[in-house]
């Protein structure tokens, strides 16, 4: 699986987890159960994605809404994702609200 498909499945879970009112670890076991394709190691990453973000909500939010954007599942995910400069990725978001503030 690709990091892209990561965070794609990472975007997945928490758009249903917008939608759903259950536990956020009933909604990640139910997604993982119904997808047997992802491995063990990919399960993981998901997982961390997912729960990595989930404690840093409030921050994610504050960033940005300060750029003055709504905070979807997506930009969520990528604020939180390991694509930032910081990290040696591509900096999507970075370059996200780079566009938002020029």
């Amino acid at each position: 699986m690709t990091p892209g498909a990561r965070l794609a499945a990472a975007i997945d879970v928490l758009e249903e987890y917008e939608r759903a009112p259950a536990p956020a670890d009933a909604i990640v076991a139910s997604y993982l159960r119904t997808r047997r394709y992802i491995g063990a190691k990919d399960r993981a990453a998901i997982q961390a994605l997912i729960f990595g973000h989930f404690r840093q909500w409030a921050r994610i939010g504050w960033l940005i809404e300060r750029a003055g954007m709504v905070p979807t599942p997506r930009l969520r995910v990528l604020a939180y994702s390991p694509a930032q400069p910081r990290r040696c990725g591509n900096g999507a978001f970075y370059v996200l609200l780079r566009r938002r503030r020029d």
